[in-house]
């Protein structure tokens, strides 16, 4: 039979990994192929040919192309995938250096749609940001508060919709859940009552990583010893670019209150183990440099766990106007010997006020009642604008917009 499905080409980080953009990718096809003809280039190391992923009942979801096979990560054949799927729309969600980075590969063809992250207050990099998005179409931040920085910076913005979270999976447990009480019989270390502050990810330099081990040291020598800091990470991750976690977290004399979990930027554990880490947690931990979106953030919200986090991009939006689903820890912008601000990786980025953060944490973690409202707040907020018949509904609505006559009107030609 015909299939005339509009056709689309994905391009992303690789759905089949725990890579926050291939997550993301992965629950918006399992929203959208039964109405369209999807492909995929894979941003990640991929050989052979195309591989076609398939649902439960054997209906192909995607086609999988390499991106490319060298180990770099840009997609060199993308030439080559489009002339083999002649998409009527190009669809891409990356950060934006890799917008700059594809635009030599991307023909003027497809009618392209691009999902953006914005993940800092820096004025001087929206030159950055015209200079990626100059062939996108049509333009959709990943948060308001991208929509509304690019917008107010004159950078064209379309629409924004926000990160999917799989609020079917992370949601809260109650105490008597069978994998609740598994988790804490299998982790001798958990303790009845116990305060518990949660990380989630990869260890890169917008983590700020050594801030937070500061944090946690400062707790420590407060005298609070009835606490966990959960570090859901890989101290041996390439993201840590040379810091050695391990070292700072023994020279701080904090690694008793450290557990150090098996997660690996491209395995890790499963969804529903990480939900039961999340429901045990007090706090959810995030003195971040900045954020796109915050996804671990918004999967502990899902939860009902509430989180503090840097005053700084989507915090704000992420807690509410009265700090009623999180906490905003203070920032400072740190300055040269010149007393200009610093750029961290060509940008200014923030550092967390270290005693600030243990103060708010130190305030609010025996308050149970409150935090369990900020809880429950949480999970309405992250199943109404989150979830992702929610997402996948918003996205509906964009692409329903197009046909093959919209596309061939901005160059497409099959």
């Amino acid at each position: 039979m015909l299939d005339n499905r509009m056709k689309i080409l994905m391009c992303s980080d690789d759905p089949d990994t725990i890579l926050s953009y291939g997550i993301l990718s992965d629950l918006l096809i399992n929203n959208w192929y039964k109405h369209y003809n999807i492909s995929y280039c894979s941003l990640q190391y991929q050989i052979g040919k195309p591989i076609a992923r398939r649902d439960e009942k054997g209906v192909v979801k995607y086609v999988k192309y390499p991106g490319h096979v060298r180990g770099e990560r840009n997609p060199t054949f993308l030439p080559d995938v489009f002339r083999m799927t002649q998409p009527d729309i190009f669809w891409t969600n990356f950060d934006i250096q890799h917008y700059i980075n594809i635009i030599p590969l991307t023909p003027k063809q497809p009618l392209w749609i691009g999902w953006v992250p914005w993940d800092n207050h820096d004025p001087g990099q929206v030159p950055r940001a015209q200079q990626a998005l100059k062939n996108v179409d049509i333009r959709v931040a990943i948060s308001k508060f991208g929509y509304d920085f690019l917008t107010q910076n004159g950078v064209r913005i379309d629409d924004w919709i926000y990160n999917i979270v799989d609020t079917d999976v992370f949601k809260p447990l109650q105490p008597n859940d069978p994998a609740i009480l598994n988790f804490k019989k299998l982790n001798s270390w958990y303790k009845e009552g116990m305060k518990i502050l949660l990380f989630v990810g990869r260890p890169n330099w917008r983590k700020r990583v050594t801030h937070m081990l500061k944090i946690i040291e400062t707790l420590h020598k407060r005298g609070h010893d009835d606490f966990m800091f959960f570090f859901h990470s890989n101290l041996s991750d390439p993201a840590a670019m040379g810091t050695n976690i391990g070292e700072l977290i023994d020279a701080s004399g904090i690694e008793k209150n450290v557990i150090r979990s098996k997660f690996h930027w491209d395995s890790g554990i499963s969804k529903e183990e990480l939900n039961v880490i999340y429901n045990l947690s007090t706090l959810y931990f995030a003195p971040h440099g900045g954020e796109g979106f915050g996804m671990p953030i918004a999967e502990a919200m899902a939860a009902g766990t509430p989180f503090i986090a840097s005053d700084y991009c989507t915090s704000r939006e992420f807690a509410g106007i009265n700090n009623e689903r999180g906490f905003v820890g203070p920032v400072k912008i740190p300055l040269d010997n010149s007393g200009k601000p610093y750029l961290d990786k060509g940008v200014v980025r923030p550092y967390p006020k270290v005693k600030e953060f243990a103060d708010i944490i130190e305030q609010v973690w025996n308050d149970t009642k409150r935090l369990k409202k900020m809880g429950e707040n949480g999970v309405k907020w992250a199943r109404k604008n989150c979830s992702p018949g929610v997402i996948g509904s918003k996205w509906r609505k964009i692409l329903d917009q197009f046909d093959i006559d919209v596309a061939e009107s901005v160059g497409y030609k099959k």
